[in-house]
């Protein structure tokens, strides 16, 4: 991403230190429109969605606790107007307080995973799934489709895909994944993807490679509890990290970390998301990747059924997160990161460390959409 690789850090450090404790640490999070709202304006209607409409209630929150960015499901998805003010006011709301576009993301994998494609608030859009481009054989394929989802998302205002997915799907039995990889070959699924995520650049959306260490060889769904694969880390090196390492040599700006374990690198039963061997060791040292490091979803059993959402969100810090995905109870997790801080739990250099990542990718973003207030032009 040339946007990226020209960001002066000069102007990093001077949009850092105007930034209050409080600011930096609220940017470290993504969350659902409805933790910006008041629990009454969030309240399901009688379908059991939450259509997300009440703007000035968010750019009011976004105020006190500017959060990274938001993240919309099918629920939140009324209308392409709806979805387009949504967006539209979150992101100057993020600019009026900070000089910063805020991350407005998405999951928009194609096939079974296209909240927008299956929301039909853009008419009837075939998107096909990531193993049905993989039987074409052809990169340029996954490129294309790429391309095509960025403009629809690029068009609704978004500028971040929770997408594509480079797990290698070495177990033909896994759960989750089935049609959500390019197969069990990790050129090919390196191809693919990054044909995939250069699509999404090229309609100023970025991408975010998930889901690392690799998602393909397990036998257990996160979404539903304590996930593993007892794979060595050669054997990783030389299949499910072959992906996310041609990413980090492409230097993509976002990886996703799962809430996989793996009990024969590390000797713990800790998940990616929360263990500084795999984040810092392997993915920050060994692979050299300088991006953000994005938790999945901090909402799901494998981390709620055995962690305390205190635990999870400081763990997950600590072990070299920069962006916190969907916390179990944002508002609370916030302030107690804060405390965590002003106590010395966690210090405000490892969260300065992650804010300069955030901080150099929003910069990204503006100058790649002519966003940036005149304030940071300097």
């Amino acid at each position: 991403m040339e946007d990226l690789l020209a960001i002066d850090q000069k102007q990093v450090e001077a949009i850092l230190d105007q930034m209050s404790l409080e600011e930096k640490c609220a940017q470290m999070f993504i969350v659902e429109p409805e933790a910006l709202l008041p629990d009454a304006s969030a309240a399901p209607n009688e379908n059991g969605e939450v259509t997300v409409t009440d703007y000035s209630q968010i750019a009011a929150m976004q105020q006190s606790i500017p959060v990274g960015g938001i993240i919309l499901f099918g629920r939140n998805l009324q209308s392409a107007d709806q979805v387009q003010n949504l967006l539209a006011q979150t992101n100057q709301a993020s600019i009026n307080q900070l000089g910063l576009p805020a991350l407005l993301g998405i999951d928009e994998e194609g096939g079974s995973v296209a909240r927008i494609a299956r929301s039909g608030i853009l008419g009837q859009i075939d998107e096909p799934g990531a193993q049905e481009i993989a039987d074409t054989g052809d990169a340029n394929q996954a490129y294309q489709e790429g391309s095509k989802i960025g403009r629809h998302l690029h068009d609704l205002g978004f500028n971040l895909d929770f997408a594509p997915v480079m797990d290698v799907l070495t177990n033909p039995n896994n759960p989750v994944m089935q049609d959500r990889t390019y197969g069990n070959d990790p050129q090919k699924a390196a191809q693919f993807a990054l044909a995939f995520g250069q699509g999404l650049l090229d309609q100023d959306v970025l991408p975010v490679y998930k889901h690392f260490p690799g998602h393909g060889d397990t036998a257990e769904d996160s979404h539903e509890g304590y996930t593993y694969s007892n794979k060595t880390l050669d054997e990783l090196l030389f299949c499910e990290l072959i992906p996310f390492q041609e990413a980090v040599d492409e230097k993509m700006p976002l990886i996703m970390a799962s809430h996989i374990a793996l009990p024969n690198v590390t000797n713990s039963q800790l998940p990616a998301t929360l263990s500084p061997d795999i984040l810092t060791g392997i993915l920050r040292y060994r692979m050299g990747f300088q991006g953000l490091i994005v938790t999945d979803s901090m909402e799901m059993k494998a981390i709620t059924s055995r962690y305390s959402s205190t635990d999870a969100i400081g763990g997950a810090i600590s072990a070299g997160t920069d962006l916190i995905l969907m916390p179990e109870n944002f508002q609370s997790n916030y302030w107690t990161l804060v405390d965590k801080v002003k106590s010395g739990q966690i210090s405000e250099d490892r969260i300065d460390e992650s804010v300069r990542r955030i901080i150099r990718v929003k910069l990204a973003l503006a100058k790649s959409q002519n966003q940036l207030s005149t304030e940071f032009d300097q």
